[in-house]
């Protein structure tokens, strides 16, 4: 296959992939909404380190101590704004849950799509991010509100 082709072959699997997720969600709800929001904050911090660690460490390394820090962001980020709970040490530490699939996903995806060289391990480390953000928010509102409201 040509890099047009992967380059294809990657948007659709993207597209199918975001489909079935928000289908899964149902609802796009207010929780959600400050999710994304925070999300979006929270993937600059994690694009902003990872950038900055990948002129010393090998990409995936860089990428799993961006998203560890990221996460802990999020931590707080989810407690105080989006589910406006007290951050508790109990959901702090069920919270690498999230993180868990998300490290395996991103990881995965990322390596995938470099060692094809499909694209360039920035574009492919921020796209799988984004992928894992619908699968990361319904795990927070587990661990968080321990059901779905």
């Amino acid at each position: 296959m040509n890099k047009i082709s992967n380059y294809i072959l990657v948007g659709i699997v993207i597209i199918l992939c975001m489909m079935y997720i928000i289908t899964k969600i149902k609802v796009i709800n207010k929780q959600f909404i400050k999710f994304l929001i925070t999300g979006v904050l929270n993937v600059l911090i994690y694009y902003i380190l990872y950038i900055y660690l990948k002129t010393y460490l090998w990409y995936l390394t860089a990428h799993f101590i961006s998203l560890i820090i990221g996460s802990i962001i999020a931590f707080f980020l989810n407690s105080y704004y989006i589910f406006q709970v007290k951050p508790k040490m109990k959901n702090f530490l069920k919270f690498p849950i999230s993180l868990f699939p998300n490290l395996f996903f991103t990881t995965i995806g990322s390596y995938y799509i470099v060692s094809l060289n499909i694209l360039n391990e920035n574009i492919a480390s921020l796209i799988m991010i984004i992928l894992a953000a619908p699968c990361t928010f319904i795990i927070n509102k587990l661990i968080f509100l321990k059901k779905f409201s």
